[in-house]
């Protein structure tokens, strides 16, 4: 979303609203909410999850989002290291990039 808003000639905010850089066509077809996949890509990007040493523990993520973990490893989204802790990948990273950005 981005911000716009109108100042007056005191430098005051007359109003604010929130409108969508992202083409209309393509909001209808990703949604405004993220689904589970990219809620979980973006968590793991917020907590700066991109190496075996900044990994996240699978304990920190709930039962949804352990069971996405097969797949999301399959499609080489995230790695899991030895002591059971994930990391995005550096095409997950990127995904999860887009996706945050998508959905702020």
């Amino acid at each position: 979303m981005i911000d716009t808003g109108s100042v007056n000639d005191m430098g005051n905010v007359k109003q604010k609203s929130k409108q969508d850089w992202m083409d209309p066509y393509v909001r209808t077809l990703v949604g405004h909410n993220p689904d589970v996949d990219d809620m979980l890509m973006i968590k793991l990007i917020d907590a700066n999850a991109t190496a075996p040493k900044k990994a996240l523990p699978i304990s920190e993520l709930n039962q949804t989002e352990i069971k996405l973990l097969p797949k999301m490893k399959e499609h080489d989204r995230i790695k899991v290291t030895d002591d059971l802790k994930i990391y995005l990948t550096k095409i997950g990273m990127k995904i999860a990039e887009g996706a945050k950005k998508m959905y702020e």
